[in-house]
């Protein structure tokens, strides 16, 4: 899904961010993962570098990032993560495809050549589904892309008028209900938390969406504040092309989700050979966290290539 998870932050490198893991060993690989010491990478950064396995690449905001899920799947699994570019200076934020482009110059210097597998989660997964595609259409092998809750960009624009007003009532029943529970609990500072953050939010929406246009005329950089309003603007954007192989769709286990009548939510347009979906316990913002990843990972173990044969 696009709009509704505005508050997710870029995975910015952090500064000398070298090693793998938090304080784990530097440099640790295996001869078949990686081809270059981390400190050749830009934007990629090891999780867990060693293994037999093609590395999984996983576009995650953060923090944590994808630690949890690394932690929850195999000790044979070699697992990096990639790191959004500053743009605390820049006029305006790149595309998708420039992303794509972008991570894909780091990942040559990982692996060379295929097979590549990848993950991508909220908005993040449509620079995991463009770079998966790229890297098809130049003849390398990518036997493994898992979307984790990720509507198709243009799914809300493919609904009917009655089946879109449907769903923003449901939407606003189900935010008031999740006020509701709050308050019943006596979590009366929880509720007012969450209802000034949605006013702030909506409200630093409006007013950038409405002053960008005076920005880019002055060559002003986009504010810090709004960073996450602009990448979202340059993710609505994107149209993604036909995709060649079969791929995972994973959506959280909430009434919101289980009443949307297209279970791909969308992607079916641009899936030419199908998608897998998958429903775990969880809701958008934590089903890639502890206790919800081990569901997570369990659907994706039986997609995921095997170890190298010696």
């Amino acid at each position: 899904m696009i709009t509704p998870y505005a508050h997710e932050k870029p995975y910015h490198m952090p500064e000398n961010a070298t090693s793998e893991g938090q304080g784990g060993p530097a440099g640790r690989r295996s001869s078949d993962a990686t081809h270059c010491h981390p400190n050749e990478l830009k934007h990629l950064r090891p999780i867990r570098s060693s293994g037999t396995r093609p590395p999984l690449i996983c576009l995650f905001p953060g923090p944590p990032g994808a630690r949890e899920l690394a932690d929850a799947l195999p000790d044979d699994q070699p697992v990096y993560e990639i790191f959004w570019p500053n743009m605390d200076n820049e006029t305006s934020f790149p595309s998708v495809e420039q992303l794509a482009e972008l991570f894909i110059q780091d990942l040559r210097k990982l692996q060379a050549r295929g097979p590549y597998q990848f993950c991508g989660y909220s908005t993040f997964g449509l620079v995991a589904y463009e770079m998966a595609r790229l890297l098809q259409s130049q003849g390398d092998e990518v036997p493994f892309l898992a979307l984790f809750d990720i509507w198709h960009p243009k799914f809300l624009q493919m609904q009917t008028r009655p089946a879109l007003a449907r769903y923003r009532i449901m939407r606003i029943v189900d935010r008031l209900d999740k006020y509701r529970r709050f308050l019943q609990q006596g979590r009366i500072g929880d509720a007012a938390a969450q209802v000034v953050e949605f006013v702030v939010r909506k409200g630093k929406s409006i007013g950038w969406r409405a002053s960008r246009f005076v920005f880019r005329i002055a060559d002003r950089p986009v504010p810090r504040g709004v960073q996450i309003i602009e990448s979202i603007a340059a993710n609505q954007a994107y149209a993604p092309k036909p995709y060649p192989r079969r791929f995972i769709l994973v959506r959280p286990h909430d009434f919101l989700e289980r009443a949307v009548s297209d279970q791909t939510t969308g992607w079916h347009v641009c899936a030419t050979a199908g998608v897998d979906v998958h429903f775990i316990q969880g809701d958008h913002g934590t089903i890639k966290d502890k206790p919800y990843v081990h569901g997570l990972v369990e659907k994706l173990m039986p997609y995921l290539a095997g170890p190298a044969k010696t």
